[in-house]
């Protein structure tokens, strides 16, 4: 996951506190508020993941 995010820097806002640094698997969905960039994302953690065998 953190290979997947390391160029991405989409900020999201939560409480008008923007956030750029997530890290957690559990947190994808917060990551892009826009499906397209969501979906990107997604794929490229997919294809990383085949790399490890998951």
């Amino acid at each position: 996951m953190q290979k997947t995010l390391q160029n991405h820097h989409t900020p999201i806002s939560i409480g008008g506190i923007h956030m750029s640094n997530l890290r957690f698997a559990d947190a994808i969905d917060l990551i892009s508020a826009i499906s397209s960039k969501l979906n990107d994302l997604s794929n490229r953690l997919f294809e990383r993941a085949l790399g490890y065998v998951m």
